[in-house]
């Protein structure tokens, strides 16, 4: 059914180009082309769809990469079988770029009458870095864009075709931005001259059902650098809840046009997710345009975190007389950088009163729970811009306090102006190191790096961490007390205790996962350490997911979890697990639990979807030839738990 294309004859005659195969990478799925999630494959892999009914009756899909001896053994053909409590319908491999969106019965419809899959990723290195996929709308087309705030970089997204033309004035010789009309097109630029800058082999699917052959022709490609908030005006995002108390959310933001302000970000924050929660007056003394520039303020600082659902959240709390037309943190779940400042600039003006504690008991009502996206155990940032004093000073001051009370949260206030009350705002900070001011809005952008520095500096060492070491048969008994002795230099860097200091928990995983040490078991650093020494090999087959998803169990709903505690998970790998999809999917659900995962890949074999899916970003993944230099990132681990 599928055949090598063109490019791939390309490819093996000239060696110049990428020939690895991309294709879906995703488990439990209901049909193929819902999996959102792209990986590369090694040398001599093919694609491959499962299809297999569980022991609830559910008929499910999994699908990845699969090596062409194992498909050609055998594995790749339709039978009968069972592993574990599911029972495999269906197997088969094939050829070519994506071509397992789909297969084993399933089909897609024709492109025309369905958008395209698209590559949809914020800032990346390179065109051919992103791994998240999404299908656009019927009437989008793909398009991948070079930034003008951000040259050298690329961001991959759905646009509206009438802006393409635009796109196409700005092409440069390079071949970006670009708009593509075909399945999976748009992580590649395509110069004038028609050679693309990165190649992978496209499937060719003669099945009269779909088209997944992206287009060689560049007649109607636009190009580069177009600048960033361009490429967001045919943004629109309606996943808001307007029924939501007191906050009315924006239920289609407006179209993002460039603040003038905007400017190239210098310095990005690279360490763990936080929250962060602007909190802007919008009282009568400001007027709309000093309003505005706090907008341009609150982008300029946005654009520089790594935003996204499961890394760091952003919400606004606009208020005068009331709060209103602001987002909670849980707002955008897809293209989050994209759609979080598209929401900032959509914020009108409010235009009222300075009820100063009505925006603060809002944020610790609304924003900081489990329905506003606020329940994750990471550092909160409060951010109050203000150019006057509240209305009720008593109020706002104890309200800040309550919020304060949470060992999570710091408030930042930054006072605009003449009018502010200096020991209000001092008094709602955290402390006098978390207050400042300015002489005006247009002063505003003077803070752009130090609230950048004290928001990513924000750090909670009050942390339950539990540690899940690979025993499997590939690791033996000496590489597994490695791990142990890995273990133990963590474990030294942090005090023990359950009011102020670290909980520690060990959990191993082969063939099946067992914990090892229960989380607060040990308050005594010394016993603790020789507890993790005594710990058992077990060896067996590689099931990570059953691993990460005991120590996700043991830090949310064990018997010692603290609320108020970050919640760490330290993953060591040896190798890629049995079942990468089942892995990553294992890891997002720790993230949803508001965990932080590191993961250190030891030796050559680690799949690529997870290096990228089970870390909480690139800063918590660390990869080492042998288990002898798992010294060397000791000190690398602890310092990110530590926020230095």
């Amino acid at each position: 059914m599928y055949v090598f294309g063109f490019l791939l004859l390309v490819c093996l005659a000239e060696k110049q180009v990428n020939c690895n195969i991309q294709c879906l990478d995703c488990s439990d799925r209901s049909s193929p082309d819902v999996c959102r999630y792209a990986t590369t494959c090694n040398e001599h892999e093919k694609c491959f769809v499962s299809q297999y009914v569980t022991s609830g009756g559910d008929l499910l899909y999994s699908m990845g990469c699969r090596s062409a001896e194992t498909c050609k053994a055998g594995e790749a053909v339709s039978k009968r079988r069972q592993v574990g409590q599911d029972v495999i319908v269906c197997t088969e491999c094939c050829e070519g770029d994506f071509c397992n969106v789909q297969g084993c019965g399933s089909s897609i419809k024709k492109l025309g009458d369905r958008g395209p899959f698209c590559f949809s990723c914020g800032v990346q290195n390179a065109p051919d870095s992103c791994r998240d996929l999404t299908q656009c709308s019927e009437g989008q087309v793909c398009a991948l864009i070079e930034p003008q705030l951000r040259p050298g970089h690329y961001m991959s997204k759905c646009v509206a075709p009438d802006t393409c033309p635009v796109l196409n004035m700005l092409k440069s010789e390079l071949g970006c931005p670009m708009c593509c009309y075909e399945d999976f097109c748009n992580n590649k630029c395509v110069p004038r001259n028609g050679s693309h800058t990165t190649t992978h082999t496209q499937a060719q699917v003669t099945s009269s059902a779909t088209s997944i052959v992206p287009s060689p022709s560049t007649e109607n490609f636009p190009s580069p650098r177009t600048e960033m908030l361009l490429s967001l005006s045919t943004e629109r995002y309606s996943n808001a809840d307007t029924t939501h108390p007191s906050l009315a959310l924006q239920s289609s933001a407006p179209t993002y046009t460039q603040p003038t302000a905007l400017h190239t970000a210098s310095v990005v924050c690279s360490k763990g997710p936080r929250d962060v929660i602007f909190v802007l007056d919008g009282s009568g003394s400001e007027g709309g345009a000093n309003y505005q520039k706090q907008l341009t303020f609150v982008q300029n600082v946005v654009q520089r975190f790594n935003v996204g659902f499961n890394q760091t959240r952003v919400s606004v709390v606009p208020f005068s007389t009331n709060v209103t037309n602001g987002f909670l943190l849980n707002q955008c779940h897809d293209n989050s950088a994209m759609c979080t400042l598209n929401l900032i600039q959509g914020i009108p003006y409010p235009n009222g009163e300075s009820n100063t504690h009505i925006a603060l008991q809002y944020v610790k009502d609304h924003v900081l729970t489990a329905a506003g996206g606020g329940d994750r155990s990471v550092p909160k940032v409060i951010i109050l811009l203000t150019d006057g004093q509240s209305n009720n000073h008593t109020a706002s001051v104890l309200t800040a306090a309550q919020l304060k009370a949470n060992s999570l949260v710091k408030i930042i206030t930054v006072g605009i102006g003449d009018n502010v009350y200096d020991a209000e705002l001092r008094n709602i900070s955290s402390d006098a190191n978390h207050s400042f001011a300015v002489a005006d809005f247009d002063a505003l952008k003077s803070l752009d790096d130090v609230i950048l520095h004290k928001t990513c500096d924000a750090c909670n060492t009050k942390a339950d961490i539990c540690f899940v070491l690979d025993s499997s048969g590939s690791v033996d008994s000496l590489n597994f007390l490695k791990q142990l002795q890995f273990t133990n230099m963590v474990v030294s860097g942090f005090p023990l205790g359950k009011d102020t200091g670290a909980q520690f928990c060990v959990v191993t995983f082969s063939t099946n996962a067992n914990l090892e040490i229960a989380l607060g078991a040990q308050t005594d650093t010394n016993a603790l350490k020789n507890d993790v020494l005594r710990i058992t090999y077990r060896p067996g087959e590689s099931m990570a997911e059953k691993g990460i998803s005991l120590g996700t169990f043991e830090l949310s709903d064990g018997n010692s979890p603290r609320p108020d505690a970050r919640k760490i998970l330290v993953i060591v790998m040896d190798g890629h697990s049995n079942d990468p999809g089942r892995t990553t999917n294992a890891a997002a659900a720790a993230h949803r639990h508001g965990i932080e995962t590191f993961l250190i890949g030891v030796g050559p074999d680690m799949k690529h979807s997870e290096l990228t899916h089970i870390p909480s970003g690139q800063d918590h993944v660390f990869t080492v030839s042998t288990f002898n230099d798992l010294v060397s990132v000791q000190e690398n681990v602890k310092n990110i738990m530590f926020c230095q």
